[in-house]
């Protein structure tokens, strides 16, 4: 008897364990999303697709210290045509307190320089030269910063300086720092220069023979697949840090407000990502639906195709929890053209909506009714 109360007991234990396991799957591979860690905010996202696979306190308005530069580059990227043209400092850029390249009255450098400076040196001077010159004056430039912040939704940031100085009404939140990092680094020039190491200065500079500039940013260095971003710190805004990595496809953007040991809090949070999701194709390019019927064609289907490939970032529990919708058009009658819209495809990870895609006819079908036949009959008499 007790050997099969002992057997029946361990029976029971295993089943419990099991479903434990099996109730708890989901949260345990998005571990990563609900671990805390020593940053006042926090936010993961994954480049392409913007989904968020990390997240603390993600929406609570924050200093940013100088990874405010990751938007003074991009627009100076964006804005000026010929980054090797040479320019003179604005006096106004000279003697800028905190962090500095030593710019001085009369100092002849590039745009380029200048950007290097900006993001390798984190030159506070850097920018507000780079504001006067591209902007007119450190006003307009901010008036720029802020318009691009509403353009693209960043609804809870609000810039007072280029560089990131204190001031209260100077802040961010991780989740806007994090996809702000994301539109940055689709530009191919701001990816270059964030991933680059060391740096040779053109320009002709009255206070320094230093030339060769190192990045700052120590994650290049200790990372594997480390190609950004920007560190910062203020008194007010403590440690910040954007940090940029690309593994197997997955390419992940992180931006931490107010975090101790931020280079290790970073790779503790991105190896636990990585670990967990994969980039996965959900739906390849041009996939073939079938065919779809129609009526009074010269063929009674139509072959139906979407075009739009899809990957998305997905841990192996969650590969099970895809829904796949089809949507077509009813009583499709002829005649069809060629890429001709007859649907849509919707793909569900769970209850939420992560992709949508128009569904499209692949040939043109002639129609069979009698009209079109008799008009088909006269075009040839």
């Amino acid at each position: 008897m007790n050997k099969y109360l002992k057997f029946f007991t361990v029976f029971l234990l295993f089943v419990c364990l099991f479903c434990v396991f099996f109730v708890s799957a989901p949260n345990f591979f998005t571990f990563a999303k609900e671990t805390s860690i020593g940053a006042n905010g926090a936010c993961v996202m994954e480049l392409q697709t913007g989904r968020v696979l990390f997240e603390q306190n993600a929406d609570e308005k924050m200093p940013m210290a100088s990874t405010t530069k990751i938007l003074t580059c991009l627009l100076v990227v964006e804005q000026c045509d010929n980054l090797d043209a040479w320019v003179t400092v604005p006096d106004a850029a000279v003697g800028i307190e905190g962090s500095s390249i030593y710019l001085r009255k009369g100092d002849r450098l590039t745009y380029r320089d200048l950007l290097y400076g900006l993001m390798f040196r984190s030159g506070n001077d850097a920018a507000v030269a780079l504001s006067i010159l591209i902007a007119g004056s450190v006003e307009s430039f901010i008036d720029m910063c802020n318009s691009f912040c509403a353009e693209h939704q960043l609804l809870n940031t609000h810039y007072v300086t280029p560089n990131g100085l204190d001031d209260a009404e100077h802040y961010t939140t991780a989740r806007d720092l994090a996809k702000l990092s994301c539109i940055a680094l689709k530009n191919d020039v701001f990816a270059e220069i964030v991933k680059t190491e060391m740096y040779t200065m053109a320009g002709q500079r009255q206070a320094t023979k230093e030339k060769v500039l190192k990045n700052k940013n120590k994650f290049l260095q200790t990372y594997e697949g480390a190609d950004g971003v920007k560190i910062g710190y203020t008194q007010q805004a403590g440690k910040c840090f954007v940090g940029s990595a690309t593994r197997n496809g997955m390419h992940l953007v992180g931006a931490f407000l107010n975090v101790d040991n931020m280079f290790d809090v970073c790779s503790c949070v991105f190896d636990s990502i990585f670990k967990t999701y994969a980039m996965t194709e959900v739906l390849p390019p041009y996939y073939h639906f079938g065919s779809m019927p129609i009526v009074h064609g010269e063929k009674d289907y139509v072959h139906i195709v979407s075009k739009k490939p899809f990957m998305y970032p997905l841990s192996l529990v969650e590969k099970n929890l895809l829904i796949v919708k089809i949507t077509l058009d009813r009583n499709l009658k002829a005649p069809i053209e060629k890429n001709q819209v007859v649907g849509k495809v919707e793909i569900y990870l769970g209850n939420n909506l992560i992709f949508s895609s128009k569904i499209y006819t692949m040939e043109r079908v002639e129609s069979n009714s009698y009209f079109a036949t008799l008009q088909k009959v006269l075009q040839n008499f």
